[in-house]
């Protein structure tokens, strides 16, 4: 009897821990939530090449913005500058933001590994998928790096929050450089 209860126990917590997942990507009506995702989600890369990292939207109805925070690891990604004619350094814009549209914010920190992008349309709203923006990385140290969506904000005409789920990148960067930190070893001494 006490068996079948810890089982009950466990298949109930399971049935919950599914169901969470479920609806955390789900709108209340059943529908699956646009997503905004890092394209490649996964890539390698050899040490002192670059790549690119798209921060991509599928499936949003009636975006009128977004406010978005990336974070990589700066001691082995850094953000090469899309227009040197600004100061600071700045990430490509999307096709999906036309030359009306207005960017608030464009901003990436390679000291503290942080990008800083938003965005708004200006006099219309945006349906379906596309690029929000380009990240252009040069990798500069072997090992890997996360790409993490940590802050993400999509609003829609009316200026309310869109749910949208997300999805984290990271890469991999190859190279003749150790990322290990070396141990002593015990030798005998006569």
């Amino acid at each position: 009897m006490k068996r079948w209860v810890v089982a009950a126990g466990v298949a109930l917590i399971c049935i919950l821990a599914v169901g969470a997942a479920v609806s955390a990507a789900t709108e209340p009506g059943g529908a699956a939530l646009p997503m905004v995702m890092i394209l490649p989600d996964t890539q390698t890369v050899p040490q002192g090449s670059t790549t690119v990292a798209r921060i991509w939207i599928e499936d949003v109805t009636n975006m009128q913005g977004a406010a978005i925070t990336v974070l990589f690891d700066a001691a082995r990604l850094q953000v090469v500058d899309y227009d040197s004619g600004k100061s600071g350094i700045q990430i490509e814009p999307g096709p999906l933001w036309p030359v009306s549209s207005y960017i608030v914010v464009n901003l990436a920190d390679n000291a503290t590994g942080v990008i800083t992008f938003e965005a708004a349309l200006l006099g219309s709203s945006f349906s379906g998928s596309d690029d929000m923006a380009i990240i252009t990385f040069s990798a500069v140290a072997p090992d890997r790096s996360d790409v993490i969506l940590s802050r993400v904000q999509v609003l829609d005409s009316t200026g309310n929050y869109i749910p949208v789920s997300i999805r984290d990148g990271e890469i991999m960067i190859t190279g003749t450089g150790s990322t290990s930190t070396p141990t002593a070893t015990r030798t005998r001494t006569p």
